[in-house]
């Protein structure tokens, strides 16, 4: 589906909505509404670093992956590692407010949003920021040995994290389907050549 707000184009593909159904079908304790405000309020924090720093945005997809921000210019390695760490800056910025207005539960999606975006695995935020922190010292073929080595040991810590929850709890395996997830978002998105 495609629309057009304030002369943007806002596409929706049909997984996203298909994915957002089950997670909604699937929240026993009503969770996936609040996880769903503090992801929307995660990209907010994304495109008010890309105005601030004067990036102009023609569009945003929301795809199985997430959301997909189209602008017209390309940023630098600073920029580019600022617009990268807004989503999560604005989800520690939530999380406080949480705590301080005594909502326990909107602080910890906003806490567990914010660090899941921050781990260095393809395609989070923490990747895009490293990537673009090393683009200002290092030449690409170099940067892309670098990120691979980090996002295969942080994946290495979540299996071994979610293997011990799970064994421990008996029946949580969350941190496991977030390091499948990972594995393929860095198994499939890891050929992009980095700039």
């Amino acid at each position: 589906m495609t629309t057009f707000v304030k002369g943007k184009k806002v596409q929706v593909s049909v997984y996203f909505a298909l994915l957002l159904t089950l997670v909604f079908a699937l929240s026993p304790q009503g969770y996936a509404p609040v996880g769903f405000v503090c992801c929307l309020l995660h990209e907010t924090g994304h495109l008010l670093c890309m105005k601030a720093v004067g990036c102009k945005i023609k569009g945003v997809a929301f795809g199985v992956y997430g959301m997909r921000i189209d602008s017209e210019l390309p940023l630098s390695f600073k920029k580019e590692a600022l617009v990268a760490l807004g989503g999560p800056l604005a989800n520690i910025v939530l999380a406080v407010v949480g705590v301080a207005l005594d909502n326990r539960i909107f602080a910890i999606v906003n806490t567990a949003v914010a660090v899941f975006n921050l781990i260095p695995v393809e395609s989070t935020d923490g990747h895009t920021a490293l990537k673009s922190l090393l683009g200002l010292r290092f030449e690409s073929k170099k940067i892309k040995a670098a990120l691979n080595i980090v996002s295969a040991a942080f994946l290495f810590l979540m299996y071994c994290f979610g293997f011990l929850l799970l064994f421990k709890s008996g029946y949580n395996f969350s941190a496991l389907a977030v390091s499948v997830y990972l594995t393929v978002k860095f198994l499939f998105q890891g050929s992009q050549p980095c700039r």
